[in-house]
Protein backbone atom coordinates (compact mmCIF):
# COMPACT_ATOMS: atom_id res chain seq x y z
CA UNK A 1 0.00 0.00 0.00
CA UNK A 2 1.75 3.57 -1.03
CA UNK A 3 1.85 6.45 1.27
CA UNK A 4 -0.55 8.96 0.90
CA UNK A 5 2.19 12.29 0.46
CA UNK A 6 1.75 14.44 3.74
CA UNK A 7 0.30 17.53 2.83
CA UNK A 8 2.61 21.10 3.71
CA UNK A 9 0.73 23.12 5.71
CA UNK A 10 0.61 26.59 4.35
CA UNK A 11 2.03 28.98 6.10
CA UNK A 12 -0.76 31.75 7.71
CA UNK A 13 -1.77 34.38 5.60
CA UNK A 14 -0.43 37.81 6.10
CA UNK A 15 -2.60 41.06 5.66
CA UNK A 16 -1.59 44.67 6.61
CA UNK A 17 -3.94 46.98 8.61
CA UNK A 18 -3.33 50.81 8.09
CA UNK A 19 -2.61 52.29 11.68
CA UNK A 20 -2.25 56.14 12.62
CA UNK A 21 -0.18 56.09 15.75
CA UNK A 22 0.75 58.91 17.86
CA UNK A 23 -2.08 61.37 18.12
CA UNK A 24 -3.68 63.23 20.67
CA UNK A 25 -7.24 64.38 21.51
CA UNK A 26 -9.16 66.74 23.68
CA UNK A 27 -8.27 65.19 26.71
CA UNK A 28 -4.44 66.52 25.70
CA UNK A 29 -4.33 69.86 27.00
CA UNK A 30 -2.54 71.03 23.26
CA UNK A 31 -5.67 69.72 21.05
CA UNK A 32 -8.87 70.26 20.07
CA UNK A 33 -9.56 66.94 17.99
CA UNK A 34 -12.84 65.21 19.43
CA UNK A 35 -12.73 61.27 19.02
CA UNK A 36 -15.83 61.31 16.75
CA UNK A 37 -13.85 63.62 14.27
CA UNK A 38 -10.55 61.72 14.42
CA UNK A 39 -13.11 58.21 14.15
CA UNK A 40 -14.58 60.37 11.00
CA UNK A 41 -11.60 60.57 9.52
CA UNK A 42 -10.38 57.05 9.87
CA UNK A 43 -13.50 55.51 8.55
CA UNK A 44 -13.66 57.68 5.38
CA UNK A 45 -10.16 57.11 4.75
CA UNK A 46 -9.94 53.35 5.15
CA UNK A 47 -8.05 53.43 8.42
CA UNK A 48 -8.21 49.82 10.41
CA UNK A 49 -6.19 50.70 13.47
CA UNK A 50 -5.64 53.96 15.35
CA UNK A 51 -3.23 54.06 19.01
CA UNK A 52 -3.95 57.76 20.29
CA UNK A 53 -1.85 58.60 22.76
CA UNK A 54 -3.27 61.47 24.44
CA UNK A 55 -0.82 63.21 27.50
CA UNK A 56 -1.34 61.28 30.83
CA UNK A 57 -4.08 60.08 30.24
CA UNK A 58 -6.41 56.65 28.26
CA UNK A 59 -9.47 58.73 28.56
CA UNK A 60 -9.38 59.47 24.50
CA UNK A 61 -8.51 56.02 23.44
CA UNK A 62 -11.28 54.87 25.50
CA UNK A 63 -13.50 57.37 23.70
CA UNK A 64 -12.31 56.28 20.44
CA UNK A 65 -12.43 52.70 20.76
CA UNK A 66 -16.17 52.90 21.56
CA UNK A 67 -16.86 55.61 19.03
CA UNK A 68 -15.01 52.78 16.55
CA UNK A 69 -16.09 50.07 17.32
CA UNK A 70 -19.41 51.25 15.31
CA UNK A 71 -16.68 51.18 11.79
CA UNK A 72 -14.76 48.08 12.51
CA UNK A 73 -11.92 50.55 13.39
CA UNK A 74 -9.53 48.88 16.22
CA UNK A 75 -8.42 50.82 18.82
CA UNK A 76 -5.09 50.63 20.99
CA UNK A 77 -5.18 51.95 24.34
CA UNK A 78 -2.10 54.16 24.62
CA UNK A 79 -0.75 57.51 26.50
CA UNK A 80 1.81 59.54 26.46
CA UNK A 81 3.44 60.19 29.72
CA UNK A 82 6.21 63.01 30.86
CA UNK A 83 8.92 61.35 33.57
CA UNK A 84 12.22 62.38 34.23
CA UNK A 85 14.39 61.33 31.67
CA UNK A 86 11.11 62.64 29.33
CA UNK A 87 8.34 61.60 27.19
CA UNK A 88 7.60 57.83 27.11
CA UNK A 89 4.61 56.17 25.20
CA UNK A 90 2.37 53.18 26.49
CA UNK A 91 0.74 50.98 24.35
CA UNK A 92 -2.08 48.26 25.02
CA UNK A 93 -2.88 49.71 28.41
CA UNK A 94 -5.84 49.78 30.08
CA UNK A 95 -5.15 51.82 33.30
CA UNK A 96 -4.14 55.71 33.92
CA UNK A 97 -0.19 55.71 34.90
CA UNK A 98 0.86 58.07 37.44
CA UNK A 99 4.40 57.66 38.35
CA UNK A 100 6.63 59.96 36.72
CA UNK A 101 9.95 57.94 36.92
CA UNK A 102 11.17 56.72 33.47
CA UNK A 103 12.04 53.36 34.68
CA UNK A 104 8.60 53.13 36.61
CA UNK A 105 6.51 54.03 33.96
CA UNK A 106 8.37 51.92 31.74
CA UNK A 107 7.93 49.13 34.62
CA UNK A 108 4.01 50.16 35.10
CA UNK A 109 3.35 49.57 31.31
CA UNK A 110 4.95 46.31 30.99
CA UNK A 111 3.19 44.96 34.28
CA UNK A 112 -0.07 46.24 32.11
CA UNK A 113 0.67 43.96 29.58
CA UNK A 114 1.76 46.96 27.40
CA UNK A 115 4.25 47.69 24.88
CA UNK A 116 6.58 51.12 25.88
CA UNK A 117 7.89 52.82 23.39
CA UNK A 118 10.23 55.83 23.34
CA UNK A 119 8.72 58.98 21.25
CA UNK A 120 11.00 61.60 19.16
CA UNK A 121 14.47 60.48 21.67
CA UNK A 122 16.00 63.90 20.61
CA UNK A 123 13.73 66.15 21.54
CA UNK A 124 13.14 67.00 25.50
CA UNK A 125 14.86 63.96 26.67
CA UNK A 126 17.45 62.78 28.63
CA UNK A 127 18.86 59.17 27.40
CA UNK A 128 20.18 56.66 29.89
CA UNK A 129 21.32 53.24 28.29
CA UNK A 130 18.79 51.45 31.23
CA UNK A 131 15.98 53.44 29.38
CA UNK A 132 17.27 52.80 26.00
CA UNK A 133 17.46 49.07 26.93
CA UNK A 134 13.77 48.68 28.41
CA UNK A 135 11.51 50.53 25.68
CA UNK A 136 9.95 48.04 23.37
CA UNK A 137 10.25 50.06 20.16
CA UNK A 138 11.59 54.16 18.97
CA UNK A 139 9.81 56.91 17.22
CA UNK A 140 11.79 56.70 14.17
CA UNK A 141 9.54 59.65 12.40
CA UNK A 142 7.22 62.51 13.99
CA UNK A 143 5.93 64.19 11.74
CA UNK A 144 6.80 68.18 14.04
CA UNK A 145 10.50 67.44 14.33
CA UNK A 146 13.25 68.52 11.71
CA UNK A 147 14.80 66.17 9.42
CA UNK A 148 17.58 66.24 11.43
CA UNK A 149 16.12 64.90 14.40
CA UNK A 150 13.91 62.08 13.10
CA UNK A 151 17.23 60.68 10.69
CA UNK A 152 19.38 60.42 14.24
CA UNK A 153 16.65 58.81 15.59
CA UNK A 154 16.06 56.44 12.62
CA UNK A 155 20.12 56.18 13.81
CA UNK A 156 19.42 55.12 17.42
CA UNK A 157 16.50 52.75 16.53
CA UNK A 158 19.34 50.14 13.85
CA UNK A 159 22.17 50.72 16.32
CA UNK A 160 20.11 49.46 19.08
CA UNK A 161 17.98 46.95 17.11
CA UNK A 162 14.36 48.73 18.09
CA UNK A 163 11.49 48.23 16.35
CA UNK A 164 10.32 51.69 14.59
CA UNK A 165 7.63 53.52 14.78
CA UNK A 166 5.86 56.47 12.65
CA UNK A 167 4.18 59.03 14.39
CA UNK A 168 1.60 61.59 13.32
CA UNK A 169 1.66 63.42 16.49
CA UNK A 170 -1.29 64.84 15.33
CA UNK A 171 -2.98 67.33 17.75
CA UNK A 172 -5.20 69.11 14.86
CA UNK A 173 -7.50 67.77 11.99
CA UNK A 174 -5.22 68.25 9.51
CA UNK A 175 -2.55 66.38 10.79
CA UNK A 176 -4.29 63.79 10.80
CA UNK A 177 -3.82 62.25 7.45
CA UNK A 178 0.32 63.25 7.30
CA UNK A 179 1.83 60.13 8.50
CA UNK A 180 0.21 56.82 7.80
CA UNK A 181 1.84 53.12 7.95
CA UNK A 182 0.67 49.55 8.27
CA UNK A 183 1.48 46.98 10.68
CA UNK A 184 1.92 42.91 9.60
CA UNK A 185 -0.23 40.45 10.98
CA UNK A 186 0.30 37.17 10.79
CA UNK A 187 -2.45 34.60 10.37
CA UNK A 188 -4.76 34.97 13.41
CA UNK A 189 -2.09 36.34 15.98
CA UNK A 190 -3.30 39.03 18.55
CA UNK A 191 -2.58 42.78 17.29
CA UNK A 192 -0.79 42.99 20.15
CA UNK A 193 2.41 40.69 18.68
CA UNK A 194 2.21 42.07 15.52
CA UNK A 195 2.79 46.25 16.78
CA UNK A 196 5.54 44.62 18.71
CA UNK A 197 7.59 44.41 15.44
CA UNK A 198 7.57 47.70 14.42
CA UNK A 199 5.48 49.82 11.77
CA UNK A 200 6.09 50.11 8.06
CA UNK A 201 5.16 53.77 6.40
CA UNK A 202 3.28 54.47 3.64
CA UNK A 203 3.16 57.64 4.07
CA UNK A 204 5.60 60.55 5.71
CA UNK A 205 4.38 63.95 5.88
CA UNK A 206 5.72 66.72 8.01
CA UNK A 207 3.46 68.99 10.14
CA UNK A 208 3.85 72.97 9.38
CA UNK A 209 4.58 75.05 11.44
CA UNK A 210 1.77 76.96 12.10
CA UNK A 211 -0.13 73.59 13.08
CA UNK A 212 2.28 73.54 16.17
CA UNK A 213 2.05 76.81 17.20
CA UNK A 214 -1.86 76.88 16.85
CA UNK A 215 -1.37 73.74 19.15
CA UNK A 216 0.17 75.68 21.56
CA UNK A 217 -2.34 78.51 21.52
CA UNK A 218 -4.46 76.01 22.30
CA UNK A 219 -2.93 75.01 25.71
CA UNK A 220 -2.28 78.66 26.09
CA UNK A 221 -5.70 79.48 26.21
CA UNK A 222 -6.45 76.50 28.69
CA UNK A 223 -3.96 77.38 31.26
CA UNK A 224 -4.73 80.69 30.69
CA UNK A 225 -1.36 82.56 29.85
CA UNK A 226 -2.29 85.44 27.58
CA UNK A 227 1.44 86.54 26.83
CA UNK A 228 2.26 82.68 25.27
CA UNK A 229 -0.95 82.67 23.27
CA UNK A 230 -0.27 86.01 22.09
CA UNK A 231 3.55 84.93 21.11
CA UNK A 232 2.04 82.00 19.52
CA UNK A 233 -0.58 83.72 17.78
CA UNK A 234 2.09 85.78 16.46
CA UNK A 235 4.62 83.37 15.12
CA UNK A 236 1.50 81.21 13.61
CA UNK A 237 0.51 84.21 11.57
CA UNK A 238 4.52 84.84 10.36
CA UNK A 239 4.39 81.07 9.06
CA UNK A 240 0.90 81.22 7.28
CA UNK A 241 1.73 84.28 5.82
CA UNK A 242 5.54 82.71 4.32
CA UNK A 243 3.08 79.69 3.92
CA UNK A 244 1.30 81.76 1.50
CA UNK A 245 4.13 83.22 -0.51
CA UNK A 246 5.57 79.18 -1.46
Amino acid sequence: MKNKPRRVPSPPATTRKRIIFHLHTRHSVDSNLAPRDIVAFAAANGIQVLAPTDHHTILGAREIRELGAEHGIETIIGAEFSTDHGDIIGLFIEEDIFARKAQEVIEEIHAQGGLAILPHPYRHHHLTDQVLDSVDGIEVFNARLTEQLNRLAGELAALLKKPSFYGADAHLLPELGLVRTEVEVHGGEPLRAAVARGLHPVQLQATRPAHIYRSKMIASARRRTPLRYLRSLSKMLLCQIRDRRH
